[in-house]
């Protein structure tokens, strides 16, 4: 297994393997990567693990990269425009048609392009106004789009084109981040002195508040992150050290803190959740480290 971190003063992507059992990181053979472009923030890699997208927040651009048999970035492609300024974070959808949505900060806007051509298959979408449009997630059914502004966006299933569904947006969100569990039932968005969890409509993209939402933090969520299992929300305030982690009902969607909770994470601009559920990484922005723990069952 591979993760691929983006350093923005250096202009770099590094990328490190994943050991089995340990969760030790190790520096990829190729590593660093260059991607073309200034400042280098967002990074996904398709559900394939054939290619991976690199958003340049200095240079409004973005760059495909493909993924050799030893995990590294190779042949990246000629920089293309995000349609949008300062891209923070890029959502892929692999389908009739592969999709790359590119969230731009700056321009409080969704980009929308296909994967292959590289091309816009639509205008760039507005998110809402005065909001900070940094993160989206996919949902499981590949047919709705959620930003960490509170917009809900419906995905042609032929085109990937996007549609704001009715009454978005939502949710007032003040976070940087948006974190869904793997059945797609329920969204987690950082708002104002908690964690907003509402119910999803699968069909139609409608949210609903559930009971107990928002959950309470000492400062406002900044960082939402979800182990991949569902079990566990990872939860870092903004301007804090401390992570908070929550134990998810499974059924209702509420949040628990768990008794050894929290733990300090420095001042957490990221978290990643390994595919197993087994460990957690964190960037600690203003000691420019990665650290990392083992998730005990």
């Amino acid at each position: 297994m591979a993760e691929f971190l983006t350093f923005t003063p250096t202009d770099i992507v590094d990328g490190f393997s994943v050991t089995a059992g340990t969760g030790a990181l190790a520096g990829l053979g190729g590593s660093p990567y260059h991607p073309g472009g200034d400042q280098p923030v967002g990074v996904q890699i398709t559900p394939d693990d054939t290619r991976a997208v690199v958003t340049t927040a200095g240079s409004n651009t973005w760059t495909v990269f493909t993924i050799n048999g030893a995990g590294d970035l190779t042949l990246p492609t000629a920089p293309v425009g995000t349609g949008g300024a300062n891209p923070l974070d890029v959502v892929l959808r692999q389908g009739v048609t592969n999709s790359v949505y590119i969230f731009n900060f700056a321009s409080n806007s969704v980009g929308q392009f296909d994967l292959d051509t590289q091309l816009a298959i639509g205008t760039p979408l507005p998110t809402a106004l005065g909001s900070a449009t940094q993160e989206g997630v996919l949902h499981p059914n590949n047919n709705l789009l959620f930003a960490n502004t509170g917009d809900v966006f419906s995905i042609a299933p032929a085109t990937g084109i996007l549609t704001a569904v009715p009454s978005s947006p939502f949710a007032s969100a003040e976070g940087s981040t948006v974190a869904i569990d793997p059945a797609g039932t329920f969204l987690y968005t950082p708002v104002t002195g908690g964690v907003a969890v509402h119910a999803i409509n699968a069909a139609t993209g409608f949210l609903t508040p559930i009971a107990g939402s928002p959950f309470s933090l000492p400062g406002n969520a900044g960082v939402v992150s979800m182990a991949l299992n569902g079990e566990f929300l990872y939860v870092t305030p903004d301007l804090n050290t401390m992570t908070h982690i929550f134990a998810i009902d499974p059924v209702t969607g509420g949040l628990t803190e768990i008794d050894d909770s929290p733990v300090n994470t420095g001042e957490n601009r990221d978290t990643i959740v390994d595919p197993f559920s087994q460990f957690m990484y964190f960037v600690d922005k203003n000691n420019d480290h990665l650290g990392g723990f083992a998730i005990v069952p």
